[in-house]
């Protein structure tokens, strides 16, 4: 499929929605092939520690962990790639900006903003979640593939009226 795609190709490991685990081993021999030019992969830090030292530096690990940008920064881990960053692309930055600056107890409390973010996604369903959040913010549409649902008025209103909501709503960086 790669030989024949006019187009790159990027792996996607990502167990939690794919329902399926590439291995190292499986990821090193297709690296090899000059059309994949990378994946994105949401494993654990060891996993993504060990496919970073296992591939030469022309193959791109993507890292899909949101909850853990501030440690993998400081692991020397810098190409992050996640949905989520849509919503708090300041946040993120900020994280970014303070580990460049050594400023580790910031990135790790902007860190804690993000990730109780993404903790209302998963509670209040990730894609309704989002989309609710997405036209909050004057980006309007539906960011939610089908089948999945909008959230009503009451859900809707509770998820508009969390702190971290409403943080992220002000604009506060």
């Amino acid at each position: 499929l790669a030989a024949e795609s006019r187009a790159p190709l990027y792996l996607y490991d990502l167990p939690a929605i794919t329902k399926t685990k590439l291995r190292l081993e499986t990821i090193v021999e297709l690296s090899r092939c000059p059309n994949i030019r990378g994946i994105k992969c949401s494993d654990e830090g060891a996993f993504i520690r060990q496919l970073i030292d296992a591939l030469d530096g022309s193959f791109q690990v993507f890292v899909a962990q949101p909850d853990l940008i501030d440690i993998l920064l400081r692991w020397g881990i810098s190409s992050h790639l996640d949905g989520v960053y849509a919503l708090a692309p300041a946040w993120v930055k900020a994280i970014g900006r303070h580990a460049v600056d050594g400023r580790w107890d910031e990135a790790a409390r902007c860190q804690r903003r993000l990730t109780a973010l993404r903790g209302l996604l998963i509670r209040y369903g990730v894609f309704p979640a989002f989309t609710v959040l997405m036209n909050a913010r004057g980006m309007s549409g539906s960011f939610a593939p089908r089948p999945y649902r909008r959230l009503g008025g009451p859900e809707r209103e509770r998820l508009l009226t969390e702190p971290v909501v409403r943080e992220l709503l002000s604009g506060s960086p």
